[in-house]
């Protein structure tokens, strides 16, 4: 007498049964001052998560949705777009994760999030050996954005999607983990901290580290760089150096 389980086995060995993929993914976008979540946002943002499951994506945490959310970041409000439970069956994976991807870039330049896209997390199972999965990635992001793709493993079950670059951010920097990264991580705290404190001095600004490699080994050293709208800020310069003893 033949039993289910044998029945499931030889069915199983004659066609290879294919899981689906089912990734988790949520985009942090830069934060402002400015920035609100108001009425409109949340309008335009319904409107245009409608259009996009509706017309691609299978199945959803919040019933096929994408949410948009918001926190408290220092003295601004930073927006996170999160699709769960993204569910890629076998076909047109590549196009369906893209759509995902662009959905975050569509935030951006519609000015619906609280800035630039930072970073987006990936979640699904077995992230750090799934070779296949990380290229579907890869080129799904380089079609997108148009750059090369860098992961960073959070853990088994996650990666980080960003860009290689010569400048951290501050908060970048003080958030690796790297070997070197203790040396000068005091400096950068206390930047950080003055920043923090002088609340609509240095709105239009943007500041990045850059280490740099010693002759012969060591410890890079690291300088403080700064952009801004209006060209050089030397009156705020001249505050940054009496205050923190680092020249920009």
């Amino acid at each position: 007498m033949t039993t289910v389980t044998e029945v499931l086995n030889t069915a199983a060995s004659a066609v290879p049964l294919r899981r689906p993929l089912v990734f988790d993914l949520v985009a942090h976008f830069e934060p402002s001052a400015h920035y609100r979540f108001s009425r409109r946002v949340r309008n335009e943002f319904d409107r245009m998560a409608k259009a996009y499951s509706r017309s691609t994506w299978l199945l959803g945490r919040y019933g096929g949705r994408p949410v948009m959310q918001s926190d408290i970041q220092g003295i601004g409000v930073a927006s996170r777009v999160e699709i769960g439970r993204l569910v890629l069956r076998e076909g047109n994976q590549l196009e369906l994760l893209a759509s995902a991807l662009r959905m975050f870039r569509e935030c951006q330049d519609q000015d619906l999030a609280s800035g630039s896209v930072s970073r987006i997390l990936v979640h699904f199972n077995r992230a750090e050996e799934r070779h296949d999965e990380r290229k579907l990635l890869l080129a799904s992001h380089q079609e997108v954005f148009g750059d090369t793709c860098a992961f960073r493993t959070w853990d088994e079950h996650a990666l980080e999607l960003g860009h290689c670059v010569e400048y951290q951010t501050l908060i970048q920097y003080l958030r690796e983990d790297g070997l070197y990264h203790s040396t000068h991580r005091n400096r950068v705290d206390q930047v950080q901290r003055h920043l923090s404190q002088e609340v609509g001095r240095y709105e239009n600004h943007k500041f990045f580290v850059l280490p740099q490699e010693i002759p012969g080994g060591g410890p890079p050293s690291l300088k403080f760089f700064y952009t801004g709208d209006e060209g050089a800020d030397a009156r705020g310069e001249a505050v940054m150096e009496g205050y923190t003893q680092e020249k920009l």
